[in-house]
């Protein structure tokens, strides 16, 4: 389903399953910008977690005249990260720092979540096995030979992939 008010105005309504979607559509951009953040895959993962879980929550007092929900929810896992960065006492990327509370935050989700709607667009192109080498060497931070091992295909034939990738989606590929 590509209307997200819809999808909202359903799960609101209590078909609760339906939020499965919003976070399939909004995880793996989420994670990225929170490791971004973070410095940390592990601890980008779980603020991605509980930034879902909250929004879920207060799905109910979300406001699309305000925000959407992909800006909404970047928000709330960007003042997470924030929190705990403050907490531990560990430095807040200067960007962001710079950035709280202006306008500039929220350009910084916005153009966040642009980058990931365009690594979804050219990965919806793909095929299957260009796709999942794509996500397995940037998301999952795998090696070619991890890649090649996990798909059963010489170590070779993923660097073509990859070389493929580069070449015809522009997709920026180095090891």
């Amino acid at each position: 389903m590509n209307n997200e008010a819809e999808l909202i105005k359903q799960i609101c309504a209590g078909d609760l399953d339906k939020y499965g979607q919003l976070v399939e559509r909004y995880r793996v951009g989420l994670v990225i910008h929170c490791d971004r953040l973070l410095g940390d895959r592990d601890e980008a993962e779980d603020v991605a977690q509980r930034a879902f879980i909250k929004a879920y929550e207060k799905l109910k007092d979300f406001d699309s005249g305000k925000a959407r929900y992909s800006t909404w929810l970047y928000r709330i896992a960007t003042n997470m990260a924030l929190d705990i960065l403050k907490t531990a006492k560990r430095a807040v990327p200067n960007d962001m720092e710079d950035m709280e509370g202006t306008g500039a935050l929220d350009a910084a989700l916005m153009h966040d979540e642009t980058i990931h709607e365009v690594r979804r667009a050219v990965l919806d192109l793909m095929p299957p096995e260009q796709r999942r080498t794509i996500e397995a060497y940037y998301w999952d931070g795998m090696s070619y030979q991890a890649i090649a091992d996990e798909l059963g295909v010489p170590i070779n034939t993923v660097k073509s992939w990859m070389r493929r990738a580069n070449s015809n989606y522009g997709v920026n590929c180095h090891e």
